[in-house]
């Protein structure tokens, strides 16, 4: 999923530039403009948008502020009290299961979302990951369902990709590839 914001109108086209801020829905009451936030399944779905700006009909000056992805979304999100976020079920593909939940509260370490019934577990409040006894089921969190979705359905194609790959290429193409990485990641 890509996010992109297109700011409408000569002053706020104007205001953003020359701050770097998008202009507050105060700011625009008073000179004027639109800014939207437009949401893409694809990056051709984004080129597609940018070069048509079909909503820029009529006005005088138009911008369109790069995409933003769920990755770009995912690594810098912090959830807040009183956020619904994704609960997914990792243990079992039990989509039912799957729901929203609200941040109770937040500690240094972790935080807790009530997840119905009067009871709440907690997760590392860097990773979002759950953390789980030995024998509870195990969870994690997403800003929103789309996201979950996104991110698990990349993991699986991610895999898929790995095993065909790996199927294709010769033991040298493997090895030349791997000094590849490596050497990337120094």
């Amino acid at each position: 999923m890509i996010k992109a914001t297109v700011i409408l109108g000569e002053e706020a086209v104007r205001e953003y530039e020359e701050y770097k801020k998008i202009p507050s829905g105060k700011w625009l009451e008073v000179h004027g403009g639109v800014v939207k936030v437009k949401e893409f399944d694809t990056k051709n779905e984004y080129e597609a948008y940018s070069l048509g700006l079909t909503d820029a009909d009529g006005w005088s000056a138009k911008l369109l502020l790069a995409p933003e992805t769920v990755e770009d979304v995912v690594e810098n999100y912090r959830p807040k009290v009183g956020d619904k976020i994704w609960l997914a079920h990792i243990d079992r593909r039990d989509k039912d299961r799957d729901r929203y939940v609200e941040v109770i509260k937040i500690g240094k370490k972790y935080l807790y979302a009530n997840i119905g019934y009067g009871e709440e577990i907690r997760f590392n409040v860097d990773t979002l990951r759950h953390e789980n006894g030995k024998h509870s089921s195990r969870y994690r969190l997403f800003i929103s369902k789309e996201t979950s979705d996104y991110i698990l359905e990349t993991q699986k194609r991610r895999l898929i990709l790995s095993t065909r790959l790996s199927q294709f290429l010769t033991d040298r193409e493997v090895n030349d590839l791997y000094s590849i990485l490596i050497q990337r990641d120094k």
